[in-house]
């Protein structure tokens, strides 16, 4: 695009998906991070060499360059007989002059001991020296026979990180917030009230630099809201009846997209997260919706999910600019595709990226799935068709 774009796309307005399938310590359902910045773009995901460990892949792409053609792994896996399972991976970029990429994910890496014990722990790490290049791995939660999963991350004005992530110890199941201080010590918070059965926390920075950490409690079938700010919680609000949702801020305003009975929503909240609108996007006409995320371009709020049934589901797309609804517009064809995460580049690219099993249709051999993208140019009208590109990934 060869307009300026003053969005950086951050962990802001990430992808939250909350569907957790089969045991949760093995699930991974935040599979795809993106981030940009100067013209560098990153994507972080889970990778299944095969059945028996996930590890965590990178690809990048210069301002110079397209994508690379094979993923990094990142993390070596520690001695073992049995590699762990790491998933979940989110990527935020902090706002320093050579910027600071900033990893989180959650990992099996800590279980055994005497007596043996089966745990999740969220894991962090951040580039040095180059893009590619992660020396050190710190642990953030260390609780011993506690799941530890699904990190949101964000960093503020102050370029200080913060996480959020869900536990479930014992009959606990609650939100903690970890901060990093300037020499490499975490402070766990528990974000939840003890009466309250929480998961699946999603946090973002407003342009105040106050925190705003949203999750779904499970008895109330309810989204709530809490702002965190000078080290306290405040009480939770609610939010919206719903469990999947995404949240964007910009020019003072809170974007919320949430989905109830299988039917898209948006609401739009002050700072002091009293409601402005709400406004219905699709009723799903008989179709289940998923997986809602967003990104603003200018003053144009663009927001992705997946539509389908239990055969198969597409990609579609929404934009709503000062309450005013498009059309629905179709992305993706071919297969079951899952998951979009929306990127912009500073040149002016619009990508969005996603899950597909395409190829099991194209070439009838394989059944797992790849990450694909659609490309859009926005500098000209006459660019206006998308691309298909696959991201190569190794397989044993």
């Amino acid at each position: 695009m060869i307009f300026l774009l003053f969005l950086m796309f951050s962990s802001d307005s990430l992808l939250y998906s909350p569907s957790v399938r089969g045991n949760y310590y093995l699930t991974d359902n935040k599979k795809i991070s993106a981030a940009e910045k100067n013209g560098w773009s990153f994507i972080v995901f889970t990778g299944y060499p095969h059945y028996r460990n996930s590890d965590i892949y990178y690809i990048f792409r210069t301002p110079n360059t397209t994508f690379i053609d094979t993923p990094y792994k990142i993390f070596e896996d520690p001695p073992s007989s049995n590699p762990p399972y790491d998933g979940s991976p989110v990527l935020v970029i902090d706002s320093s002059f050579n910027f600071t990429l900033h990893i989180f994910w959650n990992s099996e890496r800590n279980i055994g001991g005497v007596p043996f014990w089966w745990q999740t722990d969220i894991f962090y790490s951040f580039s040095v020296g180059s893009y590619i290049n992660f020396p050190e791995i710190e642990n953030v939660s260390k609780d011993t026979n506690a799941f530890d999963l699904f990190p949101s991350a964000t960093c503020d004005l102050n370029n200080k990180i913060y996480v959020v992530y869900w536990k479930i110890k014992g009959s606990e199941e609650s939100i903690y917030l970890a901060e990093r201080d300037n020499f490499g010590n975490w402070t766990n918070k528990r974000v939840t009230d003890i009466q309250e059965v929480a998961e699946n926390p999603l946090i973002i920075t407003l342009e105040n630099n106050e925190k705003l950490i949203f999750y779904y409690e499970v008895m109330s079938s309810k989204l709530f809201a809490r702002k965190y700010s000078n080290n306290i919680f405040s009480p939770p609000l609610e939010i919206a009846k719903g469990y999947e949702y995404s949240a964007v801020s910009k020019n003072n305003r809170i974007y919320f997209t949430y989905i109830r009975n299988d039917s898209l929503f948006l609401k739009e909240f002050d700072y002091n997260l009293n409601e402005i609108k709400r406004i219905i996007l699709d009723t799903g006409e008989g179709s289940y919706i998923n997986n809602p995320s967003s990104i603003f371009l200018y003053d144009t709020l663009f927001i992705f999910y997946e539509k389908g049934n239990n055969v198969n589901s597409q990609i579609y797309m929404i934009k709503y600019n000062n309450s005013v609804i498009s059309k629905e517009i179709f992305v993706s064809y071919i297969g079951k595709n899952t998951n979009p995460v929306p990127l912009i580049t500073s040149e002016g690219e619009f990508f969005v990226f996603f899950e597909s099993d395409r190829r099991k249709y194209e070439e009838e051999t394989f059944e797992f799935q790849h990450i694909y993208y659609r490309k859009r140019l926005f500098y000209t009208k006459k660019n206006s068709k998308l691309k298909v590109n696959i991201f190569t990934f190794p397989v044993n």
